[in-house]
């Protein structure tokens, strides 16, 4: 029970720290053509889903998704500029650190991505259902949030009548 409650509050502090980056980051330009490449491939995928379901592709949308096609590559275009921005980050923060992924470190993380995202620790199946760069690139960002949550100096948020709260964000040094 007392390593839960440490594993959460680790957690919770490599998150707070991760999001503190993010939101002080602007991205001055994103790559089109690999923003493009990403948007066919997430929506290509959709259609896969879409013809297992046997179902007109606007259809699905609507049914599945519950939006338009329009509002759904909205969604799409949204969605692919957050993972290009946190990949970006993540490239950056790891070469200024000098931050490396050993083949040790990124079957560590593979066993962990597999038992998050719902594989237990079937690795296997994880490496068949996701792009290997793609596998990669989430690991490198887990040992960059970990690096982060080590690295960061907490500061506790003060309410507006001035009591101190639980709350703490985190930003990195």
């Amino acid at each position: 029970l007392e390593q839960e409650a440490q594993d959460t509050y680790t957690e919770s502090v490599e998150s707070g720290a991760w999001e503190k980056v993010l939101s002080n980051t602007k991205v001055k330009k994103y790559d089109e053509k690999e923003q493009k490449k990403m948007e066919n491939a997430w929506i290509s995928q959709y259609k896969q889903y879409a013809k297992a379901y046997n179902m007109e592709y606007s259809k699905f949308l609507e049914q599945q998704m519950g939006m338009t096609e329009e509002e759904f590559n909205k969604q799409v275009k949204a969605a692919v500029k957050d993972t290009m921005k946190q990949n970006m980050v993540t490239e950056a923060i790891a070469d200024k650190e000098n931050i490396k992924m050993s083949k040790k470190d990124y079957n560590k993380e593979l066993k962990a991505i597999a038992k998050s995202y719902g594989y237990s620790s079937n690795v296997d199946a994880l490496k068949k259902a996701f792009e290997e760069q793609d596998l990669k690139d989430a690991a490198l960002k887990n040992i960059v949030k970990e690096w982060l949550g080590k690295n960061c100096v907490q500061v506790a948020k003060k309410s507006s009548d001035s009591k101190s709260s639980s709350d703490s964000s985190s930003s990195s040094n």
